[in-house]
């Protein structure tokens, strides 16, 4: 997915997640009853803020967005620093680990997911799509997650320098695939962190 689409997913997911954050905060302070408090509460902490948390993960791990590991801690801030808005306290452990659990939780469906759309992506390479580059344009390399050892292998532009993922690689034999394909000798593959 190149960098556009990735930067708007990643966009709108955190507006979207902001939009319901300063909704609630609002919603509490333009006419809640007193009596709907505990509603409010649960509706609030237990339920809107978990989801948006789990959905905007879930999409810019999909997508692949290299920060991912900083939305479970910043979900749980944001709903702590809701409710010291709401009641000037900072209570409530399990309101920082509802968030960044439902968002962990995001992130692991998100991989998932993206690992599947790798998977089909090498499979429909290896079913007949062209199995050649050109290499006066592209150079074969591997992109390596220092975080997650995720292993990713695609093509570099030689002008642009932008990465095009290809094939996910889980395994020795997805390496082997891949090189088989492309007709690629490992001394070719540039690695990047």
């Amino acid at each position: 997915m190149n960098t556009n689409r990735k930067k708007l997913v990643v966009q709108i997911s955190v507006g979207i997640s902001g939009i319901v954050w300063v909704y609630l905060l609002l919603l509490y302070y333009t006419g809640l009853d007193p009596t709907d408090v505990m509603g409010y509460g649960i509706l609030a902490f237990f339920l809107l803020l978990p989801a948006a948390a789990l959905f905007a993960s879930l999409a810019v791990s999909a997508v692949g967005f290299r920060w991912r590991w900083v939305f479970p801690l910043c979900f749980g801030a944001a709903e702590m620093l809701l409710n010291f808005l709401i009641s000037n306290t900072l209570s409530g452990f399990l309101l920082f680990l509802l968030p960044a659990a439902a968002s962990l939780i995001g992130i692991g469906i998100g991989a998932l997911i993206r690992r599947a759309v790798l998977h089909r992506r090498e499979h429909s390479a290896d079913a007949g799509a062209s199995s050649s580059f050109d290499r006066s344009l592209l150079e074969p390399a591997i992109r390596c997650s220092i975080c997650t050892g995720e292993q990713v292998a695609g093509f570099v532009d030689r002008k642009t320098g932008k990465f095009q993922e290809v094939a996910m690689i889980a395994s020795e034999e997805d390496l082997e695939q891949f090189l088989k394909t492309y007709q690629i000798s490992r001394q070719e593959l540039k690695k990047i962190f």
